[in-house]
């Protein structure tokens, strides 16, 4: 299969807001800095304390901004055996078809953040990205970009991965031909051995049940004998007798 590469969604409104004002915020942030090393006054040691505070959280509002463009995803490729998530800066995340168990579009977490948000690590600054939790849905691990396009990738022992491509109903289609292709060989394996256990136990069941039958019909029949004060029972020259007689235990039981 070549690979096909998908591109991502643009930021929806509430990321680019987010953004940009965080942005805006270290900017404003680093202006009295600015402003009193342009007047001299640094050097005289008037605000420095006030100057290296807003100074350090300007810095910590730059390199958050810095790491969450790092992971922003920037394509989601389908290729033989995989979906990789290409990032700008850090290594491209791959997801292998055998965790993926299903796949389908999420319109209804669009109004995450503003709703369901319990926590998370980053929703909204260049994008919506790790892991989540969310009411009702609980943990959810995100690789988005717009809230309004996302596709939920339901995955074997891990939480659901949500990414946003920027047309999420063809996404969807031609990962599902994708994962229609695949052959399942232990799946299938599996299967076939459970099937052999259950027939073998089945069996075994049935003669168990036949033999408690087969006794528990002498038995009477002993029993019968004895009473009417016979030598040799009658079942026992009478063999088809004994056989409907067991016939029947087995059909009955």
């Amino acid at each position: 299969m070549d690979t096909v590469s998908y591109p991502v969604a643009p930021l929806d409104p509430y990321a680019e807001r987010i953004t940009s004002g965080i942005a805006m915020l270290g900017g404003v942030l680093m202006l009295p800095t600015l402003f009193l090393y342009l007047s001299g006054f640094l050097l005289t040691g008037v605000g420095v304390t006030g100057a290296l505070i807003t100074a350090a959280v300007a810095l910590a509002l730059a390199v958050w901004l810095v790491l969450n463009y790092a992971v922003q995803p920037s394509s989601y490729e389908i290729q033989a055996e995989r979906i990789l998530i290409r990032r700008r800066w850090a290594r491209a995340m791959p997801v292998p078809f055998k965790e993926i168990v299903g796949v389908s579009t999420a319109e209804a977490l669009a109004d995450v953040p503003r709703f369901g948000l319990r926590r998370s690590f980053n929703a909204g600054v260049y994008g919506y990205q790790g892991p989540f939790r969310l009411d009702p849905y609980g943990a959810v691990f995100f690789i988005a970009t717009n809230r309004e396009r996302l596709v939920a990738l339901a995955r074997r022992e891990r939480s659901p991965l949500i990414i946003s491509p920027a047309r999420p109903r063809e996404f969807v289609g031609a990962l599902r031909a994708a994962l229609n292709k695949l052959p399942e060989p232990e799946q299938v394996l599996n299967f076939e051995l459970f099937c052999d256990n259950s027939e073998l136990r089945t069996q075994n069941l049935e003669l168990s049940h036949a033999l408690s039958c087969q006794r528990t019909t002498e038995s009477a029949l002993h029993l019968r004998a004895a009473r009417a004060g016979e030598a040799t029972p009658r079942w026992a020259a009478l063999p088809a007798a004994g056989g409907a007689a067991l016939s029947g235990c087995t059909s009955s039981g």
